[in-house]
């Protein structure tokens, strides 16, 4: 009886919890995209930086280049948001298998 009471709580607090991580990843989402919205693209931003406005050529470290080329613009300015396997911006992207996938062709 004691274990039903016990295993009742838990249930009810990790249902709290997942609704709490839900609502704030929501949240991030929703105020990323606000700041993309809102930012002067050709001005630069805090996720893209200001080299492409201080620059007539951007330079960027090969990787970065590597990574924008493999998942493009928009998954970098979803930095934030994609830091959770559950947020819902990880249904705006394919998955990496999908990616790897397209590699090997």
């Amino acid at each position: 009886m004691k274990h039903n009471k016990v295993k009742r709580d838990i249930m009810k607090c990790k249902k709290k919890l997942e609704s709490s991580i839900k609502a704030l990843e929501d949240k991030i989402l929703r105020l990323e995209s606000e700041y993309h919205k809102n930012c002067n693209v050709n001005g630069g931003n805090l996720i893209k930086g200001w080299e492409s406005h201080l620059r007539k050529t951007p330079l960027e470290p090969l990787s970065f280049r590597t990574f924008r080329d493999d998942y493009g613009d928009s998954y970098v300015e979803r930095m934030l948001s994609l830091t959770s396997c559950t947020s819902p911006a990880t249904a705006l992207f394919p998955s990496e298998d999908t990616i790897k996938e397209k590699h090997k062709m």
